[in-house]
């Protein structure tokens, strides 16, 4: 994996396989309260590549999920003054200082099997040894009620695949933000009965 994500200005509006009634804008944006569901089950094969803004964090989940009982997920979060990959479960975590530093900064961070890497000048952050686990039942989401921020760009790579190339748009007929998967072409708002807001 390990490309750069590409820039929204790449993209014109209705253009690039996405129809005109959607406008590309620079991110969306949830307070906690709207989340995205990318309807990806994880495994030991999935890559993450995303483009945000951690703006407010509580050590709950900012990208991926849990199983019900807990015993088992893949997460993306930050605590204190660290930044936690939970990949697979509790037990395979990798953490360090040295990711989100900032609630304010953009970061461009593919997240992969035990290793954060900062694609904007393609190094690794922190790694370990790779695990293997078979998929788990939940989805793939973003941002939760104590984890939020702005999200810019989200690939998901599943055994090798580009699964998800998600954009962020307005969708000007229902006045509605979300992302839009360039993959499926289909548009994703949040699954609550709040949207997100968004803009430039």
């Amino acid at each position: 994996m390990s490309e750069t994500l590409i820039n929204k200005n790449q993209i014109a509006d209705g253009g690039g396989g996405i129809p005109s009634r959607y406008t590309v804008v620079n991110y969306i944006e949830s307070d906690g309260k709207a989340i995205l569901n990318t309807k990806i089950k994880p495994d030991s094969t999935v890559v993450i590549q995303a483009k945000f803004v951690y703006s407010h964090y509580s050590g709950g989940t900012f990208i991926g999920g849990q199983t019900e009982n807990r015993e088992n997920g893949l997460r993306f979060f930050v605590s204190s003054t660290r930044t936690f990959l939970d990949y697979g479960s509790e037990g395979n975590r990798i953490l360090t200082e040295d990711a989100v530093r900032s609630t304010s900064a953009t970061y461009e961070y593919e997240l992969g099997n035990r290793y954060i890497k900062d694609l904007s000048n393609d190094t690794t952050i922190v790694s370990a040894s790779a695990v293997s686990f078979n998929q788990l039942n939940f989805d793939i989401k973003v941002f939760s009620e104590g984890d939020y921020g702005k999200l810019l760009q989200l690939k998901i790579y599943k055994d090798g695949n580009l699964v998800r190339d998600y954009v962020p748009v307005l969708d000007t007929t229902e006045n509605i933000y979300g992302m839009y998967d360039m993959v499926t072409q289909n548009f994703y708002p949040s699954i609550t009965d709040v949207d997100f807001t968004g803009g430039n």
